[in-house]
């Protein structure tokens, strides 16, 4: 009997190693699975905020886009309004529609950029003419042809100038 008793003594002694295995291979199971689970979490998280990201600016693009369209017509309606036509309603209803076009251009975050006497910038202009000017107009803007704009840091359409440009040469003749 001694012999069986040590046997089944063995045999709960190795019982409990297996069961004290199987419990710490859970536990590292449920380790990795739950390690893996944070990382797909976190993976998933980044997919959305960068398609997100990716969405608004597909959005500003096609935006910008449109708007560049849109510019001409505004350009149309300028040179329409400085003809000074006679037909007085007909001018006034030009205004109307010039500013409110305008008016969600700027809303939507349309820039017009350029002034005469800023400095000829060639990433923002197209300088179409150069003038003879005098030392404090040189390389600066003196008429604007077209104006120039920006729509969220993007230029649409570089401003059409003429610059002025000294020459000291031809100044000291």
């Amino acid at each position: 009997m001694t012999e069986i008793n040590i046997e089944f003594d063995k045999t709960t002694e190795n019982s409990e190693d297996s069961e004290s295995t199987v419990e710490k291979d859970k536990n590292q199971d449920n380790s990795e699975h739950l390690e893996l689970l944070q990382r797909l979490k976190a993976e998933f998280d980044n997919y959305r905020k960068r398609t997100e990201k990716e969405k608004q600016e597909l959005s500003k693009f096609v935006e910008g886009n449109l708007i560049q369209k849109i510019i001409p017509i505004l350009d149309d309606l300028e040179r329409l309004l400085q003809s000074g036509s006679q037909d007085n309603s007909l001018m006034e209803g030009c205004r109307l529609i010039y500013e409110n076009i305008n008016s969600i251009l700027n809303e939507l975050g349309l820039e017009a950029f350029t002034k005469v006497g800023d400095m000829f910038d060639p990433g923002k202009h197209d300088a179409i003419a150069v003038h003879k000017a005098s030392e404090e107009f040189n390389n600066k803007i003196m008429s604007i042809s077209q104006k120039g704009y920006i729509f969220n840091n993007r230029i649409l359409r570089h401003a059409k100038v003429e610059v002025g440009q000294y020459d000291k040469v031809m100044s000291k003749k």
